[in-house]
This record gives C-alpha cells, sequence and structure tokens, in this order.
C-alpha cells in the first residue's frame, strides 16, 4: 500500500463529517461489513476511536488488518488505521481495496 496525504479539501470535509462508515480487511482480502463510526480531524490527520475501546470488533480486526477502505457521502477511499495513543490515525492510499460485502 502506498502512503498518500490527505488533500486539504479531504480533511475539510471527511473532518466536518460527524460519521464515516468504516471497513477492515480479513485474512482472504475482502473487506468486513462497513461500521458507522466517529471521526475527528486533527494536525493534518485524521482520527477514529472505538466506542467499545480495544474491545470493539471493527478496532480488534483493524489491529490485524489495518488496511481498509472508508466511505462518507462524497468520499470512498482506500485507507491503513495505525494506533496512536488509544485512537486509530487513518492513512490513505493509491492502492485499489478489493469490494467488501454488501
Amino acid at each position: 500500500m502506498t502512503e498518500t496525504h490527505w488533500t486539504p479539501a479531504e480533511l475539510a470535509h471527511i473532518g466536518d463529517t460527524e460519521e464515516i462508515r468504516i471497513s477492515t480487511g480479513r485474512d482472504d482480502g475482502t473487506l468486513r461489513a462497513f461500521v458507522p463510526i466517529w471521526i475527528v480531524a486533527a494536525d493534518g490527520n485524521l482520527y477514529v476511536r472505538s466506542y467499545r475501546g480495544l474491545d470493539g470488533a471493527w478496532y480488534r480486526h483493524a489491529r490485524h488488518h489495518p488496511a481498509g477502505r472508508l466511505r462518507t457521502d462524497g468520499t470512498d477511499r482506500s485507507a491503513m488505521t495505525v494506533a496512536k495513543k488509544g485512537l486509530r490515525r487513518l492513512k490513505t492510499s493509491t492502492t485499489p481495496t478489493p469490494p467488501s460485502d454488501p
């Protein structure tokens, strides 16, 4: 996965969105179902946090398979989560992500 940077427009759009939908990968490379999650933009990065903490299913999956996808109205991007002080930082990439389950 080749990391790129969020554009200022993407940071503004996604950061102003209260909730996004996020998906994480499986062992076979497909994506899990998308789940809604809160997001915040700070210091040029996007951060998400599981309201169930470390026990949240998507968070556990993201720890093992950080490559996934995020969706908002108007944005559908490959992304990778990276742990940072109890949060998951979202990085964007140019690598396409496989389709998810409906």
